[in-house]
């Protein structure tokens, strides 16, 4: 929440996702997609609270609570993906789960938090970098 409330906004976080959206543009996720959640709703399995808090390598993102996304929060524009915060599931410390979302993925890859999502995408990104 302080790196949203800090950068009001960023361009390009990775090749999947064009821009976290200034805190204006902030709106839940079902508001212009709510297709996205009806397929999701309609298609993904029921899973339990302990399936969906899954993460890491050993996480299958295919498995997750779809239920969530009626409340999911978009940060990003939906270009190849889109980041959700997802304020129903929250660390010790408060923090909120983050979702990257993308319609050629089976499901939501979770982090417990965003700080973590964005750890994820930079090691990636430096990863394919030394390539």
């Amino acid at each position: 929440r302080e790196l949203l409330q800090l950068s009001n906004g960023w361009r390009r976080l990775s090749p999947s996702i064009d821009r976290l959206l200034p805190a204006e543009e902030v709106q839940l996720f079902c508001v212009g997609n709510q297709e996205w959640v009806d397929i999701w709703l309609r298609e993904s399995a029921p899973v339990s609270e302990v399936e969906h808090r899954v993460y890491g390598p050993q996480q299958d993102c295919a498995v997750f609570d779809a239920r969530y996304l009626r409340t999911a929060i978009q940060i990003s524009d939906v270009s190849d993906g889109v980041y959700l915060l997802n304020p129903q599931v929250t660390t010790s410390d408060g923090e909120w789960e983050a979702w990257f979302l993308a319609s050629w993925l089976p499901g939501a890859s979770r982090y417990k938090s965003l700080w973590e999502l964005l750890q994820a995408e930079h090691a990636a990104f430096a990863k394919d970098r030394r390539r």
